[in-house]
Order: structure tokens, then sequence, then C-alpha cells
């Protein structure tokens, strides 16, 4: 993208195959893709090409996605490509209105939504903070910005930590499957929705499987490597 953070979908498919390139020259690199980008989703998963490349490259190579859903809500239906990518960790946002606890956590009302029958990729994983969140700005400036752009960064540093955290206890020989082919069946992505805090009062169509919780997600991975 250039520097306005615009840019073709040739030059973004061009990215994914820099990435699937640089998983090669090193198979043992762990890899997790932040994607704050994205457009109307006018074709359906399976006629996308560039959700097929993801797709690919997280099945065949073991390539963590984390995708922005968009910021096209409340409306439903809104998720963008390529967050309707099948694999990818597709991302809504989260206002936490400055505050540390997440009791008063609601979905930021921009943040794209999915479809209850999830129909043509229509669909949420997970939710993070993207109110007001600081960013770098040119310069060596710092600003305040809101969208699924800002809550990505911080669930692909949560995938990247967990992905660690698994190479390390593989490392150790406490944990039997090795990391890459827990991306390509998706349980590592699991165990991060499986702990991730699910607020009762939105649906899945609004914050997926919940908001973000790292913690638990590392402490979940670490316990079931002591069960192993």
């Amino acid at each position: 993208l250039d520097d306005r953070g615009s840019g073709s979908w040739s030059s973004v498919m061009k990215g994914v195959e820099r990435a699937i390139e640089f998983k090669q020259e090193d198979p043992d690199r762990p890899m997790v893709v932040s994607m704050s980008l994205g457009g109307r989703a006018s074709k359906a998963p399976e006629d996308d090409p560039l959700v097929q490349m993801i797709e690919k490259a997280q099945k065949e190579h073991g390539i963590w996605f984390v995708i922005a859903a968009g910021n096209s809500g409340p409306r439903q239906g809104t998720v963008g490509t390529p967050g309707i990518s099948p694999s990818a960790t597709t991302v809504a946002a989260m206002d936490t209105k400055g505050t540390a606890t997440q009791d008063d956590d609601s979905v930021a009302s921009f943040s794209s939504r999915g479809r209850e029958d999830g129909a043509k990729g229509q669909t949420l994983n997970i939710a993070a903070n993207g109110v007001k969140e600081f960013s770098t700005m040119p310069g060596g400036k710092w600003s305040e910005m809101s969208g699924t752009s800002m809550a990505t960064p911080n669930v692909a540093g949560a995938a990247a930590l967990l992905l660690d955290v698994a190479y390390d206890l593989h490392a150790q020989g406490k944990l039997s499957k090795h990391p890459d082919e827990m991306i390509k069946d998706g349980s590592l992505q699991k165990i991060l929705y499986s702990t991730a805090n699910d607020h009762a009062n939105f649906p899945v169509t609004d914050e997926g499987a919940g908001e973000l919780r790292v913690d638990l997600a590392v402490e979940a991975l670490m316990k079931q490597a002591a069960n192993a």
C-alpha cells in the first residue's frame, strides 16, 4: 500500500506470494500476517482469487492470517474481502471506553457485522479494541485512530505470542503436534477463540467468539501441553 493506505488487489496478492516465499525459505520460521486492509466483498470466497490464495497459504504452509473485518457496520453481512476468508482470523472492533475492565466494553458501531447464516464468508472470529488506539504517524508522531484496522494488530500480536509459545513447547517435546500443523487444521486458532470473553449482550454476528483474552489463550495452550 502507498503512504495514503491505498493500493491494488494485485499488489496485495504479491504480498501474500512473498509471505509464502518467505516461509518456504525457512519452514521453521513461525509466521503471522496482519492485514489491516479490505474492500467490498463482491464475490463468494470460493470465487475470490485473493481469498483462495490466503486459504492456500494457511492450509498448505501454516501461515496464520489475521484480517480486519471492515468498517461498514452496523448492518449485517458487511464483512469485507479478504476478511471473508474461511480459515483466516477475521477481527471485529470493540470500544473499551478507556477502562481496564472488559465488563463495560461494547462492539464499535462502525465494525462490520457477519450474517446469522454465515453465508458467503460473512462471519467474524474474534474482537479487540479498535477505538482510539494509538498509532504511529509520519514524522515520528503518534495519533489516536479507530477502525477494525486498529483492532487487527492487537489480535495479530496475540496470535504471534501464542504461536511463539507453541513453538517453544514443541521444541521442549511438550506439544506433540507441530504448531504449523495446528494452524493448518485450525486447532491453534480455536484456542484463541475459545478463551475469548463472550459478551452475552452481543451476538456472534457482531463480535465473533468474543473479546480477545491472550492471557487465557496462553494459559489454555500450556495446560493442553501439560496434559498431553
